[in-house]
């Protein structure tokens, strides 16, 4: 259970490897090798987080680092759970953890950035995030979040660089669009006054299966 668990789990198989880890009896996986259980916790909290039990998730995660406390994958997880459930400064004081043990990781800097933003600490935001890029310039997902970060600062030119780049590289990646920055494009050029482009990106962003409620009153705004 233990080893299928984990391969649907790397097989996107989120639901079928939930079922299967929570069949490993601890007591057992432990008799064979106690770097077993960990590992398992990590997997058990990961697998959740996939499925969006985020409290789940960080509770089998700081079970994990309870046990064995330098796998910086387990940081980052347990980051990132953090991050969803809106609580920055656990989130925080993860990452710092994690940076001591892998400090040129293009995601801990990045994850960083976003916490110190929605704490609206722009300053320390932009360091982490200008980490990030420069160990990275082709991550479209950091250009994204500097891009909001701009956004956030009321710098509408620089919010159109930055997702304008992120647009840019996935495309010439050949990724697949969720249309969220198509949606994030788009009100900066509402702002900037350029309402045709904002209507071809709003309607992208549906195209590519964005359609929370703020999109569909922008195009019923400005495009009709």
């Amino acid at each position: 259970f233990y080893y299928r668990g984990k391969t649907r789990y790397w097989d996107d198989k989120n639901g079928l490897a939930l079922k299967d880890l929570e069949r490993v009896n601890l007591n057992i996986l432990s008799t064979y090798s106690e770097k077993y259980v960990p590992d398992y916790l990590y997997y058990l909290g990961a697998t959740k987080y996939y499925l969006g039990n985020y409290e789940e998730s960080v509770v089998d995660l700081k079970k994990s680092i309870l046990i064995a406390d330098t796998v910086a994958d387990v940081y980052h997880r347990l980051g990132r759970s953090y991050l969803k459930l809106k609580k920055y400064k656990e989130a925080i004081t993860t990452y710092e953890t994690a940076l001591t043990l892998v400090p040129e990781s293009e995601f801990y800097n990045k994850d960083l950035g976003i916490c110190y933003r929605e704490l609206k600490e722009f300053k320390k935001s932009e360091f982490y995030l200008d980490k990030a890029i420069k160990i990275n310039i082709d991550n479209s997902s950091t250009h994204k979040e500097i891009g909001l970060l701009k956004l956030a600062q009321e710098d509408n030119e620089g919010a159109l660089k930055e997702f304008t780049n992120a647009l840019e590289l996935i495309e010439a990646q050949e990724v697949k669009s969720d249309g969220l920055i198509e949606y994030y494009r788009a009100k900066v050029y509402i702002k900037l006054g350029d309402v045709d482009k904002a209507c071809v990106d709003l309607k992208k962003s549906v195209e590519f299966g964005n359609t929370n409620d703020e999109t569909q009153k922008l195009l019923e705004q400005y495009c009709k």
